[in-house]
């Protein structure tokens, strides 16, 4: 049976695991969505609501798709509409 003491302090690694892994998940979140960001403003340049609209996209999974899109698409709106889906 495990002390109090061993209790709190496995509850508390898993805080810290949890918080960490959610760090992880931003940084990657916002490396994602700078890359979008500065790969559009390059190539097309970018209006404050299309930024808005990037910096506000919270789908890892619709940013990979937009990201990719850049690659294969020649118009901004193709790659944009991803974030929209």
């Amino acid at each position: 049976m495990r002390t109090a003491e061993e209790a709190i302090m496995t509850a508390a690694d898993k805080l810290i695991e949890e918080g960490i892994e959610k760090g992880e998940r931003t940084g990657q979140l916002n490396a994602k969505q700078e890359m979008l960001t500065r790969q559009l403003e390059r190539r097309f340049g970018l209006s404050p609501e299309e930024r808005k609209l990037i910096a506000g996209q919270s789908d890892v999974d619709r940013l990979d798709a937009a990201i990719d899109a850049f690659a294969t698409e020649g118009e901004k709106s193709e790659v944009l509409k991803h974030l929209n889906a």
